[in-house]
């Protein structure tokens, strides 16, 4: 019986995850994933300009 209840526990666990990722919002444009990974590129420049990790002149390459 314990095996029995962990096991559908297991299962719901998963249905869960792949019903969360099948409803998940999938980026239908492939420019609007490319923007926000170049949004995140500048992010982390200014982040390590800011830190001291990167030089002014660095960070306008």
């Amino acid at each position: 019986m314990t095996f029995w209840l962990i096991a559908a526990g297991a299962a719901l666990i998963l249905a869960f995850f792949l019903f969360r990722t099948l409803i998940s919002p999938v980026p239908t444009d492939e420019s609007e994933t490319q923007l926000a990974i170049y949004k995140d590129q500048l992010s982390e420049i200014e982040r390590d300009e800011a830190r001291g990790t990167l030089t002014a002149d660095e960070a306008k390459r």
